[in-house]
């Protein structure tokens, strides 16, 4: 295989290898889910429960 051939091959491989990395669920972070939360009374009083 010549020089060139094996260059284009390795760009390939890394290209593909680059793409499955991006394909991988990143975890979350509770400083990431912050922006979710809204409402921060304890379940029981959310239904409206003013017992305890």
């Amino acid at each position: 295989m010549n020089l060139c051939i094996k260059i284009r091959k390795t760009g390939r491989e890394l290209e593909v290898a680059k793409k499955i990395l991006d394909d991988i669920p990143k975890p979350f972070r509770e400083e990431d889910l912050a922006y979710r939360t809204w409402n921060a009374l304890p379940y029981n009083r959310y239904r409206g429960s003013d017992e305890e």
